[in-house]
């Protein structure tokens, strides 16, 4: 799997998350990427473009971390059911992140 490195976010992109916040969201953002693009970046070859969806998730998935809608919870024996529309607007968020950056690539393209 490809990384983003730190100084990168910090520097070039301007992100205001501390380098121990921002490794584990990293992994993730670099996995949706991955996802999104269908394993094709290689670690030698990261452009801007594919730093820039990483940090900008990196961003999102920060600041979404802590937003979960309950529909429903039950007090005796606590159960909470949350909203499953929202974690798949998150998800069609996070898809639209990667596809601002990526679209013109050709990296997104579904063909062989």
């Amino acid at each position: 799997m490809f990384k983003v490195d730190y100084s990168y976010y910090k520097n070039e992109y301007g992100g205001k998350l501390s380098e121990g916040e921002f490794r584990p969201l990293c992994i993730s953002a670099c996995s949706l990427v991955d996802m999104y693009t269908f394993n094709r970046i290689k670690s030698d070859n990261v452009i801007d473009e594919v730093k820039n969806a990483v940090c900008e998730l990196v961003d999102f998935i920060n600041a979404r971390t802590d937003e979960k809608i309950i529909s429903s919870e039950k007090i005796g024996q606590g159960s909470v059911t949350y909203d499953t529309k929202y974690e798949k607007s998150l998800d069609n968020s996070a898809y639209d992140i990667v596809r601002k950056h990526l679209i013109h690539t050709g990296l997104m393209y579904r063909g062989k």
